[in-house]
């Protein structure tokens, strides 16, 4: 008897050892999690990754992608994807630090009660950047 609960005892442990390897948080997942985004084909380096969440749940996400070169190809995927052109007409939430002129974004605000809470992902044609911003508060 021992020895079974033992080895249930080996059996979860390794499962949940597993399962965190195989989730670990990176920008790309995340950029996946909130969009269903991929940057699979794009030539990128991530310059700044900060994530703060509070006890409560409030917090938040910004990630910096650098594009080497945003190419046509890339630019129709964006469009595929849902992404509306720049500038965003409508915003009494977003930071200026994240608005643009030039590019595509996706804008969810998911809780309608609370305006602060919501997600951003926004690619800067000219300076070749891309930001990932969300929060809920």
């Amino acid at each position: 008897m021992e020895k079974t609960i033992i080895k249930i005892g080996v059996i979860a442990l390794f499962a949940v050892l597993l399962n965190s390897a195989c989730t670990k948080r990176t920008p790309e997942n995340i950029l996946k999690q909130q969009f269903n985004i991929t940057l699979t084909g794009f030539d990128y380096k991530v310059e700044t990754f900060e994530e703060q969440w509070n006890p409560n749940g409030d917090g938040y996400v910004f990630i910096v992608f650098n594009f080497n070169e945003i190419t046509q190809s890339n630019i129709n995927y964006l469009k595929s994807s849902g992404f509306k052109e720049l500038p965003i007409s409508q915003n009494n939430v977003i930071p200026d630090r994240l608005l643009f002129d030039k590019g595509y974004y996706l804008f969810e605000n998911e809780n309608k009660n609370d305006e602060r809470d919501f997600k951003l992902f926004i690619v800067d044609t000219e300076k070749n950047k891309a930001i990932l911003y969300y929060q809920y508060m």
